[in-house]
């Protein structure tokens, strides 16, 4: 496998580890509150998703690779939309009844840190609203110094 792909694959994993670890207090916090129908999909995920990242760091190992511009964009893009597919998983699972096209835009929408949302933040639970300001804290943040 060309060293590129290597590469591109364990920077998702590493962000599938980060975004499983910022999970676990969204977990906590469901389970504090008695929301049970957002811990069962916080903590399903959070597992597959710390699972996922260290399996792909440590079956892959990669060399330092010296990266065209081009790659460099594929790989950040790639990042990208990785984020926002992880990202919106929890929020379709809960019994909360969103969209697969509402989770999709709060998922860019927080990600990207625009702010804008479709839903009452008012009404979310507060697992949920926890996990809505870990996901801008972590994309404001870790996104562009992992990438």
């Amino acid at each position: 496998m060309r060293e590129s792909v290597k590469l591109t694959f364990k920077i998702l994993g590493t962000l599938a580890l980060i975004m499983g670890s910022f999970m676990i207090p969204c977990v906590c916090a469901a389970v504090v509150y008695g929301e049970l129908d957002c811990a069962k999909p916080f903590f399903t995920c959070s597992l597959l998703y710390i699972c996922f990242g260290l399996i792909i760091k440590g079956l892959i190992k990669t060399k330092n690779v010296n990266l065209l511009t081009r790659q460099s964009y594929v790989i950040v893009i790639l990042c990208w939309i990785f984020c926002v597919l992880l990202d919106m998983i929890p929020m379709y699972c809960t019994s909360q009844g969103y969209s697969l096209s509402t989770c999709l835009f709060e998922s860019v929408s927080s990600i990207t840190t625009t702010g804008c949302t479709s839903i009452d933040v008012n009404l979310l639970p507060k697992s949920m609203f926890l996990w809505r300001h870990l996901k801008i804290k972590f994309s404001s943040e870790l996104i562009p110094m992992e990438t």
